[in-house]
């Protein structure tokens, strides 16, 4: 029987992380080589692509890492960078413009009682609009699956760095459909002891304006947040009720090298997981380049 081998407890050779791809837009998924080989190909009838096939009516399913990946070709593949294969994972737009005129501006794309500011309804556009979850959905389930193949890999890949993060997520409609989990590794949660009470982390809360702007089409200046809580705790919020992820003290007790928990209250929806992903992808490129080695 395989030794079951934790982040929180060893050091662990990297098998896949994810990247922050400001200018295009969308989360780089980088799995190693070594894991790829051993990941076997995942079929249409694997169960878990069956239940969101029908689910969710996805109308394509991918599960050879040798090319474009996942539900509706969500992660699109990009080739080998080294010893890692890439994978573009694009967020896609939820909120969409049909060409008729926005009902509640008429048209104009001016607010009917200030007209200096824009319609809060069309953003401006005086077009009517719909909101279309099928590609959050799409790249949620893919995640979901991936993740769900890349919980302990079978054998070590030969890369030098650590595995700085593993995560889970849900993929359903209704409350905490968006739910995300996983465990921060020791080095990263080191890392995250180096900064003081308070910290701010300004490109973090960036990146997640920038991925509303993608899917919604505008962004709210409040409810964004990425700060730490207090000394080796990091809080990540988006817009909702009480809606973000944060790393847990659990090992606190122990008095030795450990890892934490990565929990988060109140995701509800693809566009939130997305945006907290991306947050997780920001912070995992400043941790890296500063943990190479164990």
């Amino acid at each position: 029987m395989k030794e079951l081998k934790l982040i929180t407890i060893e050091n662990i050779p990297c098998w896949y992380e994810i990247s922050w791809l400001e200018k295009r837009v969308g989360i780089l998924l980088k799995i190693h080589r070594d894991f790829a080989d051993i990941m076997p190909i995942i079929p249409k009838d694997s169960p878990i692509v069956e239940y969101f096939m029908k689910k969710f009516e996805f109308s394509r399913w991918a599960g050879n890492l040798k090319n474009d990946f996942g539900f509706d070709n969500s992660f699109i593949y990009q080739g080998e960078n080294g010893n890692f294969i890439d994978f573009l994972v694009p967020i896609p737009k939820v909120k969409k413009y049909t060409r008729k005129p926005c009902s509640y501006c008429n048209g104009t794309g001016k607010d009917i009682i200030d007209e200096e500011r824009n319609c809060g309804f069309c953003n401006g556009t005086g077009k009517r609009h719909f909101i279309d979850w099928h590609a959050a959905q799409a790249v949620s389930a893919s995640f979901n699956t991936f993740l769900n193949f890349a919980l302990y890999p079978a054998s070590e890949t030969s890369s030098p760095f650590p595995q700085l993060m593993e995560i889970q997520v849900a993929t359903d409609d209704g409350m905490h459909g968006g739910s995300i989990n996983g465990e921060f590794s020791i080095p990263f949660y080191e890392w995250l002891n180096t900064f003081e009470e308070g910290t701010i982390f300004p490109d973090v809360i960036k990146a997640m304006q920038i991925t509303e702007k993608r899917m919604f089409g505008k962004y709210d200046n409040f409810g964004f947040r990425s700060y730490i809580l207090y000394k080796g705790v990091i809080g990540i919020d988006v817009p909702g009720t009480a809606c973000g992820i944060y790393n847990s003290l659990e090992n606190i007790d122990y008095g030795q090298k450990r890892g934490c928990k990565l929990e988060c209250h109140n995701v509800d929806t693809a566009m939130q997981q997305i945006e907290l992903l991306v947050a997780l992808a920001v912070l995992h490129d400043h941790a890296r380049k500063e943990i190479k080695t164990y």
